[in-house]
């Protein structure tokens, strides 16, 4: 679950539900209901370039108090069970960033995750020092450059049927 916390009292705000995603920079925006990866879906699992999650968040007065120190915790990782490689490398990680991500907070770059812990200190400032109850957050994750190449490397949607002079399976 994606969310901000507090280093005192106050509740974590839940903001894990009711984004919106561009993929590219002239793209329509598009609802994900649920933060999920983008290759999950056809339409987007080949996608390579920067997608721009954005949300706007209502921020308590309690935590925007001053000397509050907020962070913006975009959630652990889950472990993989081990199995069996064909070849390569393989983290048994399933991070909540695939990649790397940049965060804005209002316009203002908050930082950079690409590692463990995948958590940011934030502000959430109007720009003029005072603490802001409604807060634009954007989130640029930017995937490696290969998922961009998969589709064509992907093998041709075939038809499989079995070869009679062998007996086994050909495609077509």
């Amino acid at each position: 679950t994606r969310r901000a916390t507090t280093s005192a009292s106050p509740r974590p705000l839940d903001i894990s539900t009711g984004w919106m995603v561009t993929f590219g920079p002239n793209a329509t925006p598009v609802a994900m209901d649920t933060l999920r990866s983008w290759t999950d879906d056809e339409a987007t699992q080949y996608f390579s370039g920067v997608a721009t999650y954005e949300k706007t968040v209502a921020v308590p007065d309690t935590m925007v108090s001053n000397g509050l120190a907020l962070q913006l915790d975009l959630g652990d990782g889950r472990p993989i069970p081990p199995q069996r490689l064909n070849n390569g490398m393989q983290a048994w990680l399933d991070p909540p960033v695939r990649e790397a991500a940049t965060v804005f907070v209002n316009g203002r770059r908050a930082g950079s995750v690409w590692a463990p812990p995948y958590a940011i200190p934030v502000t959430f400032s109007n720009g003029s020092g005072l603490p802001a109850r409604l807060n634009d957050i954007s989130m640029r994750p930017t995937p490696v450059v290969t998922r961009a190449y998969a589709p064509s490397l992907a093998p041709p949607a075939t038809s499989a049927r079995r070869s009679p002079a062998r007996g086994r399976h050909s495609t077509t």
